[in-house]
Protein backbone atom coordinates (compact mmCIF):
# COMPACT_ATOMS: atom_id res chain seq x y z
CA UNK A 1 0.00 0.00 0.00
CA UNK A 2 2.77 2.42 0.89
CA UNK A 3 4.85 1.53 -2.18
CA UNK A 4 1.82 1.93 -4.39
CA UNK A 5 1.07 5.35 -2.90
CA UNK A 6 4.69 6.43 -3.32
CA UNK A 7 4.71 5.30 -6.96
CA UNK A 8 1.44 7.12 -7.55
CA UNK A 9 2.96 10.25 -5.99
CA UNK A 10 6.02 10.12 -8.22
CA UNK A 11 3.76 9.74 -11.26
CA UNK A 12 1.86 12.85 -10.16
CA UNK A 13 5.07 14.81 -9.67
CA UNK A 14 6.36 13.71 -13.07
CA UNK A 15 3.06 14.51 -14.76
CA UNK A 16 2.97 17.95 -13.17
CA UNK A 17 6.57 18.76 -14.09
CA UNK A 18 6.13 17.58 -17.65
CA UNK A 19 2.91 19.53 -18.23
CA UNK A 20 4.13 22.72 -16.57
CA UNK A 21 7.50 22.79 -18.30
CA UNK A 22 5.89 22.32 -21.70
CA UNK A 23 3.31 25.01 -21.03
CA UNK A 24 6.10 27.36 -19.90
CA UNK A 25 8.04 26.69 -23.13
CA UNK A 26 4.95 27.38 -25.24
CA UNK A 27 4.15 30.58 -23.36
CA UNK A 28 7.78 31.71 -23.52
CA UNK A 29 7.73 31.23 -27.29
CA UNK A 30 4.55 33.29 -27.42
CA UNK A 31 6.40 36.45 -26.36
CA UNK A 32 5.54 35.78 -22.71
CA UNK A 33 1.87 36.66 -23.05
CA UNK A 34 -0.19 35.61 -20.06
CA UNK A 35 -2.42 33.02 -21.69
CA UNK A 36 -5.50 32.20 -19.60
CA UNK A 37 -3.87 33.75 -16.51
CA UNK A 38 -1.13 31.10 -16.53
CA UNK A 39 1.50 33.35 -14.95
CA UNK A 40 -0.89 35.08 -12.56
CA UNK A 41 -1.83 31.89 -10.79
CA UNK A 42 -2.78 29.19 -13.26
CA UNK A 43 0.49 27.33 -12.74
CA UNK A 44 0.07 27.42 -8.95
CA UNK A 45 -3.59 26.42 -9.19
CA UNK A 46 -2.60 23.38 -11.25
CA UNK A 47 -0.04 22.41 -8.60
CA UNK A 48 -2.52 22.87 -5.76
CA UNK A 49 -5.19 20.82 -7.52
CA UNK A 50 -2.80 17.98 -8.26
CA UNK A 51 -1.48 17.88 -4.69
CA UNK A 52 -4.97 17.98 -3.13
CA UNK A 53 -6.20 15.37 -5.62
CA UNK A 54 -3.26 13.13 -4.74
CA UNK A 55 -3.95 13.50 -1.00
CA UNK A 56 -7.65 12.74 -1.43
CA UNK A 57 -6.90 9.67 -3.52
CA UNK A 58 -4.44 8.30 -0.99
CA UNK A 59 -6.27 8.80 2.29
CA UNK A 60 -6.07 5.51 4.20
CA UNK A 61 -9.30 3.56 4.86
CA UNK A 62 -9.05 4.06 8.62
CA UNK A 63 -9.29 7.83 8.02
CA UNK A 64 -12.99 7.41 7.30
CA UNK A 65 -14.90 6.42 10.43
CA UNK A 66 -18.43 6.90 11.60
CA UNK A 67 -21.84 6.11 10.18
CA UNK A 68 -21.25 7.88 6.85
CA UNK A 69 -17.77 6.48 6.20
CA UNK A 70 -18.56 5.08 2.73
CA UNK A 71 -20.22 8.30 1.62
CA UNK A 72 -17.30 10.44 2.80
CA UNK A 73 -14.81 8.07 1.15
CA UNK A 74 -16.72 8.22 -2.15
CA UNK A 75 -16.92 12.02 -2.00
CA UNK A 76 -13.16 12.16 -1.35
CA UNK A 77 -12.50 9.90 -4.32
CA UNK A 78 -14.73 11.97 -6.61
CA UNK A 79 -13.10 15.23 -5.54
CA UNK A 80 -9.67 13.63 -5.95
CA UNK A 81 -10.62 12.56 -9.44
CA UNK A 82 -11.93 16.01 -10.36
CA UNK A 83 -8.88 17.75 -8.89
CA UNK A 84 -6.67 15.49 -10.98
CA UNK A 85 -8.55 15.86 -14.26
CA UNK A 86 -9.19 19.64 -14.19
CA UNK A 87 -5.49 20.66 -14.24
CA UNK A 88 -4.78 18.38 -17.17
CA UNK A 89 -7.71 19.91 -19.04
CA UNK A 90 -6.47 23.40 -18.23
CA UNK A 91 -3.03 22.66 -19.67
CA UNK A 92 -4.67 21.08 -22.72
CA UNK A 93 -6.46 24.39 -23.28
CA UNK A 94 -3.38 26.58 -22.63
CA UNK A 95 -1.16 24.75 -25.14
CA UNK A 96 -3.38 25.09 -28.25
CA UNK A 97 -4.10 28.74 -27.44
CA UNK A 98 -0.37 29.46 -27.32
CA UNK A 99 0.16 27.24 -30.39
CA UNK A 100 -1.87 29.63 -32.53
CA UNK A 101 0.41 32.58 -31.73
CA UNK A 102 3.87 30.99 -31.87
CA UNK A 103 5.97 32.08 -34.84
CA UNK A 104 8.89 29.64 -34.55
CA UNK A 105 8.06 26.55 -36.64
CA UNK A 106 9.97 24.10 -34.44
CA UNK A 107 8.45 25.20 -31.17
CA UNK A 108 5.04 25.39 -32.81
CA UNK A 109 5.30 21.82 -34.06
CA UNK A 110 6.62 20.68 -30.68
CA UNK A 111 3.72 22.38 -28.88
CA UNK A 112 1.22 20.65 -31.14
CA UNK A 113 2.63 17.18 -30.52
CA UNK A 114 2.95 17.75 -26.77
CA UNK A 115 -0.65 19.00 -26.58
CA UNK A 116 -1.80 15.86 -28.39
CA UNK A 117 0.23 13.64 -26.05
CA UNK A 118 -1.22 15.33 -22.95
CA UNK A 119 -4.69 14.97 -24.47
CA UNK A 120 -4.14 11.22 -24.89
CA UNK A 121 -3.19 10.97 -21.20
CA UNK A 122 -6.35 12.91 -20.36
CA UNK A 123 -8.58 10.61 -22.41
CA UNK A 124 -6.80 7.46 -21.19
CA UNK A 125 -7.92 8.25 -17.64
CA UNK A 126 -11.51 7.52 -18.66
CA UNK A 127 -11.00 4.41 -20.80
CA UNK A 128 -10.80 0.74 -19.78
CA UNK A 129 -7.68 -1.38 -20.22
CA UNK A 130 -7.55 -2.37 -23.93
CA UNK A 131 -8.54 1.06 -25.18
CA UNK A 132 -6.09 2.70 -22.79
CA UNK A 133 -3.35 0.56 -24.36
CA UNK A 134 -4.22 1.94 -27.80
CA UNK A 135 -3.96 5.45 -26.38
CA UNK A 136 -0.65 4.55 -24.77
CA UNK A 137 0.68 3.61 -28.22
CA UNK A 138 -0.69 6.92 -29.58
CA UNK A 139 0.98 8.73 -26.67
CA UNK A 140 4.33 7.15 -27.55
CA UNK A 141 3.90 8.15 -31.19
CA UNK A 142 3.02 11.74 -30.26
CA UNK A 143 6.03 11.96 -27.94
CA UNK A 144 8.24 10.53 -30.70
CA UNK A 145 6.98 13.23 -33.06
CA UNK A 146 7.44 15.93 -30.38
CA UNK A 147 11.06 14.96 -29.84
CA UNK A 148 11.61 14.62 -33.59
CA UNK A 149 10.18 18.07 -34.21
CA UNK A 150 13.04 19.60 -32.21
CA UNK A 151 15.75 17.67 -34.03
CA UNK A 152 17.89 19.39 -36.62
CA UNK A 153 17.61 17.56 -39.91
CA UNK A 154 21.12 17.41 -41.35
CA UNK A 155 19.94 16.36 -44.79
CA UNK A 156 18.06 19.63 -45.18
CA UNK A 157 21.00 21.82 -44.17
CA UNK A 158 22.95 23.49 -46.97
CA UNK A 159 26.62 23.25 -46.12
CA UNK A 160 29.19 25.43 -47.88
Amino acid sequence: MIAEGAFFGFVFIGLYGWMISNADVAIGADYNRDILFWKKGGRNAVLAMIVVGFVLFNLPPWWFTGPNANLVENIGTVFGYVLTVVPIGYVIIVLPVSYRRIMDKRIKSYTLWVALSIATVFVAIFLPGPLAFVLFVAFLYFMYRAVGSLAIRTRTLKLP
